[in-house]
């Protein structure tokens, strides 16, 4: 499978070849397949449809579900569908935490965090990350310092983004002290010299140089930007074009004009007439900056009208994309919905078949025991037959019954009015206490009463609210008549007790709505 990059087809014969005769199993398979797939844009939309049978399949051993899970993420980070990014994020960084991998768990937190940030919630997600970073320095192993790198590598895009130039500085800082300590000790990462820990290296400090020189031309020290710069051309990850991105960027706000307009002519040659990407939109807006900056207006606002056109045309199709993205998942959990349903129905009609042998073994057995009472015994296998076919009749009469009686509940609830699907819902969230599940979620609400998540929306808007407000007030109510009636118990086991995923996230909520901290409210009723 090392070729699988540059011979995607022979790969796949190799692969259905080691599944024919057993090499492999049929979930190893789907993962190495699926790892081809992401490369190809025209195969990399059908991951979905093929992973997620294997996900729900009790026979997929625990190391192919973790990593096809992995797989699964990264085809939607590939893919920018950011509440299911966020949602597999979150389900790997619990499966690594059971796992005891905190390196793992933590990269996975900052991916969660990462999407946060592109949601614009900014304010949870760089805690999260700087959170991360302090465990993940901690650790001394290559995956944790990639995990490391990656998280100021988040920090550092966002700050740009916040024109934040100091901060910028200070995490590429940091990146490249940590590839310096790593390439100086490698004993302290258990960890050998080779090829591929020297490219590693490159890349990285590539990296490092390219975002301090960008930070530092953004803040005006043209002196220190353009030493990174020159640094950054020393390494050999400065020969790969699609790796100078950054430095280009760079070369513009130092004012090296010729230096960026040379990456920008060999970044639109390499690219030829595919320019329907952000990357070329990028490279619009950096062509109509420069000839501003030399006073040629009229090319600067056609650089820039057609950039504005280009970003029309991206977003357009980033539309289409998303909406190809959740036809997939629906159609998926249609098909697991008709699987499961499947394997309901064998199994009732197995459980039947079970009983009937058992009533016919059973008047077998009694038949040839008491063959010489075959009078009496007549009269009670007649008897004893009605009643088998008056149970079967129940029975049948009960699935009738149960099954008209679920098909009722969901056209009485289609029937329902938002308002009133709100009233439903929000008593059945607080009677069943389905807010103590942390993971608790509108697809809850979606698979127990089959209707639509853009319909619990709407039930929820309609009374001004939404499902997330709603059962954190439920968790906040319980909270507060914990800590009023059990005073014995610590602030972390309340939050636990109330549905909240940590102590952090309760005291965060409840100082929100209450403008106190659980610990304050709770001296607070103990004075009254």
């Amino acid at each position: 499978m090392a070729h699988y990059q540059t011979e995607p087809e022979r790969s796949l014969e190799l692969i259905d070849s080691a599944l024919i005769v057993g090499n492999i199993s049929p979930a190893r398979a789907v993962y190495l397949r699926g790892c081809i797939y992401l490369l190809d844009d025209t195969k990399r939309k059908e991951l979905p449809l093929q992973i997620e049978p294997v996900l729900e399949d009790p026979q997929t051993s625990p190391r192919d579900f973790l990593l096809l899970k992995e797989l699964l993420h990264n085809y939607y980070v590939q893919a920018d569908v950011l509440p299911e990014r966020s949602r597999l994020a979150q389900e790997l960084a619990s499966i690594y935490h059971e796992k005891g991998d905190l390196a793992d768990e933590l990269r996975m937190r900052v991916d969660e965090a990462d999407v946060l940030i592109s949601l614009g919630q900014a304010d949870e997600g760089v805690p999260m990350i700087n959170e991360a970073i302090e465990g993940l320095s901690a650790i001394k192993t290559r995956d944790a310092l990639d995990g490391f790198l990656d998280a100021h590598k988040a920090l550092i895009h966002y700050y740009q983004d916040c024109n934040n130039p100091a901060a910028m500085v200070a995490s590429a800082s940091a990146m490249l002290n940590g590839v310096s300590d790593y390439e100086e000790h490698p004993e302290n990462y258990g960890d050998a010299p080779s090829d591929r820990r020297d490219q590693f290296i490159d890349f990285k400090k590539a990296a490092a140089y390219s975002y301090l020189a960008l930070g530092h031309a953004m803040s005006g020290n043209l002196a220190e930007a353009r030493r990174n710069a020159q640094k950054f051309e020393t390494t050999s990850s400065s020969k790969v074009l699609s790796r100078r991105r950054v430095i280009a960027s760079a070369y513009l706000a130092m004012g090296d004009y010729d230096r960026m307009q040379k990456d920008l002519d060999a970044f639109c040659e390499s690219w030829g007439t595919d320019t329907l990407h952000v990357n070329y939109a990028e490279v619009l807006k950096m062509r109509s900056e420069y000839a501003r900056l030399r006073g040629q207006y009229r090319e600067s606002l056609e650089y820039l009208h057609r950039h504005n056109k280009l970003r029309i045309a991206l977003q357009s199709q980033k539309a289409r994309s998303d909406a190809a993205q959740y036809a997939t998942l629906y159609k998926v959990q249609e098909e697991a919905l008709a699987r499961r349903d499947a394997e309901k129905k064998l199994a009732r009609q197995k459980a039947i078949l079970m009983i009937a042998i058992i009533i016919l073994l059973a008047l077998l057995a009694l038949f040839v025991f008491n063959a010489c009472q075959r009078r009496e015994m007549k009269k009670k296998n007649k008897v004893l037959s009605e009643q088998i076919a008056q149970t079967l009749m129940y029975k049948e009469r009960a699935a009738e019954i149960l099954a008209a009686s679920e098909e009722a509940r969901r056209h009485s609830l289609e029937s329902l009015d938002a308002s009133e699907l709100y009233n439903f819902l929000s008593e059945a969230i607080v009677q069943e206490r389905m807010f103590l599940d942390p993971r608790f979620s509108r697809q809850v609400l979606v698979d127990k009463y089959g209707i639509s998540k853009d319909r619990v929306g709407a039930a929820f808007s309609s009374a001004g609210t939404s499902l997330p407000a709603f059962v954190a007030d439920c968790r906040l109510d319980l909270a507060c008549k914990l800590l009023t009636e059990t005073p014995e118990t610590n602030i972390e086991d309340i939050a636990q007790a109330s549905g909240f995923t940590s102590r952090r996230s309760f005291a965060r909520t409840f100082a929100q709505k209450f403008a106190l901290s659980p610990s304050e409210y709770r001296e607070s009723r103990k004075r009254i």
